[in-house]
């Protein structure tokens, strides 16, 4: 099973256990675990325009970014 395979049978089952209430900070670490997001330390918005991180916080922060060949 392919690392996205596995995330989205955790999503899954991690949805039916919560009754559908999942966690942001849980799915960025699953994420990481198998290897379907990284975690970068940036100083300031990656892009102004659509920079997700700048809504969350004050820089320097970490900043979860889907691996290149998982982004659609």
């Amino acid at each position: 099973m392919t690392p996205l395979e596995q995330f989205a049978l955790a999503v899954l089952h991690e949805a039916r256990d919560s009754l559908c209430d999942l966690d942001g900070g849980w799915i960025q670490d699953k994420g990481v675990e198998l290897g379907v997001l990284v975690s970068i330390e940036v100083t300031e918005p990656c892009d102004p325009e659509t920079c997700r991180c700048a809504e969350y916080g004050d820089f320097p922060m970490t900043c979860y970014r889907i691996v290149p060949q998982y982004d659609v």
